[in-house]
């Protein structure tokens, strides 16, 4: 419950900045925001030292249905072991 609103909170304040990034280092957090939610965290990590990043800035709706699509087409180690397995 408390994840729930940490995003909506997270996601009312945010602004979308993917559609026209205005700075190098936006353009850059979209483009791992592209690789996927791990590859953005990371990026936006390494850069806090040099500028202050939020996450939900470079997330939209069609962003999260693409992380999902993504994550569904990876599939666990183990699950293709067992369909080897079966065969």
């Amino acid at each position: 419950m408390l994840g729930a609103a940490l995003f909506v909170a997270g996601a009312a304040r945010a602004e979308y900045v993917c559609d026209h990034p205005p700075r190098d280092i936006d353009h850059l957090a979209c483009k791992k925001a592209a690789e996927g939610p791990e590859a953005l965290r990371q990026f936006i990590q390494r850069m806090r030292s040099v500028e202050t990043l939020y996450f939900y800035d470079y997330v939209n709706e069609a962003r999260l249905e693409a992380w999902r699509q993504m994550e569904h087409k990876i599939e666990p180690p183990v699950l293709q072991q067992q369909a080897l397995w079966s065969d």
